[in-house]
């Protein structure tokens, strides 16, 4: 999940800004470095965690195609959407009428959670036609486990577009810090669950295989 650029959040305002405005935008620019800084290094701690706690099983395979439905998605719908359009939208609103902010992100919300709800119910309604189609190579139980991967993983498209556009919403009230670090939260959470579902994960092997 990408946060705006800096450029796009202070290309405009720092045009004939004051200093007071002038070191407020380099704190928000220092805030989203330090921000994407530590999500890079939580996402190399995510894949590191997986790798030694999984190795190149075919689960991770199918962790992997499952992660594609809901990461392709977000990218389309929402994903280039924060910097392009809705950041300076909600900007724009934000200076003229701040009620008017309010029902706009209502607005927004609302069409997201429709229109994602319906095409996230599509999809588990599919996922076994889906999962043949991106992995119809894969063992049939490595298949059905993909199947069932992907209906877990799938909802997370709306949530992850809900917390697209609260981003682009904290952005446009020039409100940095949360969601700087929100994908370093992202990845944080899969450190933690692969952490504890690895050991677990490894138990019930060695009590299969002895």
């Amino acid at each position: 999940m990408g946060a705006p650029t800096e450029t796009t959040l202070t290309s405009s305002a720092t045009a004939g800004a004051t200093p007071a405005e002038t070191t407020g935008m380099a704190r928000a620019a220092a805030l989203i470095a330090a921000g994407n800084i530590v999500s890079r290094v939580l996402g190399l701690a995510r894949e590191t965690v997986i790798a030694n706690l999984f190795g190149a099983t075919g689960m991770v395979s199918a962790f992997r195609v499952a992660q594609i439905i809901p990461t392709m998605l977000y990218d389309l719908l929402v994903g280039g959407m924060v910097s392009s359009a809705l950041v300076p939208v909600f900007s724009e609103q934000a200076e003229r009428d701040r009620t008017g902010l309010w029902h706009l992100a209502s607005l927004m919300l609302s069409l997201a959670v429709v229109v994602l709800g319906v095409i996230v119910l599509l999809i588990e309604l599919t996922t076994p036609q889906i999962a043949f189609l991106m992995a119809g190579g894969f063992e049939p139980e490595l298949l059905a486990a993909t199947a069932r991967l992907m209906r877990i993983t799938t909802p997370a498209v709306l949530f992850l577009s809900l917390s697209g556009i609260i981003t682009g919403l904290l952005y446009a009230l020039k409100r940095f810090a949360l969601p700087a670090f929100t994908a370093a939260v992202f990845n944080a959470v899969i450190v933690a669950t692969a952490l504890l579902g690895g050991v677990g994960w490894r138990l019930g092997h060695r009590d299969a295989g002895g």
